[in-house]
């Protein structure tokens, strides 16, 4: 027989556990919304740079500059594993680099030649590189490895969202626990005549569970719907400079993480009674 959770004093607000809990789901959906963002960069950053080649022909006189040049889109057009290739035009390449020697012309600068190429999947871009190295004059690196220190930087920021996630994990069944020892301590009156009249140690569970779960599940809520209001504010943010969206797949997680804070705050609730009750006349 389930007891009617009415047998407890009702509450007109809120608890304390709901504020709490709706703080860590908040710093929680958070670190996660950070990690999921960072990992779909990650995968972003990797498709974009994938199969890619840089190669530059730095020489000071023009002319065999542009001999090397032709050279290098010679043998790269020539070679079956290369799906494309470009030589960037040196008013672009001007553009670029006229930022960061202004007031300088650059046209007084004997800029390198700039050569860009897109590989197929099965190409060995490092070895092609390494090839083309070997030729007087010639740089030639891939892109993926010029983006490796930005690569690291991005696993650093998904280790340290994760450490908070998991911290904020930790300290949402702290506060489980403690929420939920306060009740028994609260409640223990009731209870114990509860438990003299022939209730059960589980009956008892789940009369406190419920109060507690109904706490736990408005708190993940508000957490959720403040979390929603943040991301997308981001998200708007982001997609101004250009950058892609959150993604479904994103908005399932937090879902799913708010359960499972849910979840994890009833679990710790479950546990904490059950040791308590072992100590019960």
């Amino acid at each position: 027989m389930r007891l009617a959770p009415s047998l407890l004093p009702p509450r007109r607000r809120p608890s304390a556990l709901s504020w709490l809990i709706a703080a860590t789901t908040l710093l929680a959906l958070l670190a996660g919304a950070f990690l999921f963002g960072l990992d779909a960069a990650r995968r972003e950053l990797g498709a974009a740079t994938a199969n890619r080649l840089f190669v530059q022909v730095i020489d000071p006189n023009r002319i065999t500059r542009e001999e090397t040049a032709k050279g290098v889109l010679a043998l790269l057009r020539g070679n079956r594993v290369v799906e494309q290739v470009r030589q960037v035009d040196q008013g672009e390449v001007a553009r670029l680099v006229d930022p960061y020697i202004a007031p300088m012309p650059a046209a007084d600068l004997p800029l390198p030649a700039l050569i860009e190429a897109t590989l197929l999947p099965t190409a060995r871009a490092e070895v092609i590189a390494r090839d083309l190295r070997r030729l007087p004059h010639v740089e030639a690196v891939t892109a993926a490895a010029e983006v490796q220190p930005l690569v690291r930087l991005v696993a650093a920021l998904r280790s340290t969202a994760l450490g908070v996630l998991l911290v904020t994990a930790a300290a949402t069944a702290l506060v489980a626990a403690l929420a939920t020892r306060g009740a028994l301590a609260a409640e223990m009156g009731t209870l114990s005549i509860l438990h003299q009249l022939g209730a059960t140690d589980r009956q008892l569970a789940e009369v406190v569970l419920d109060r507690i779960g109904r706490d736990a599940a408005t708190g993940a809520l508000a957490g959720l719907l403040l979390s929603i209001v943040a991301v997308s504010l981001l998200g708007q943010r982001l997609a101004a400079l250009g950058i892609g969206g959150f993604g479904i797949l994103g908005w399932l997680g937090l879902a799913i993480l708010t359960l499972a804070m849910v979840a994890l705050t009833l679990a710790t609730a479950a546990a904490t009674m059950a040791i308590r009750f072992r100590h019960m006349p």
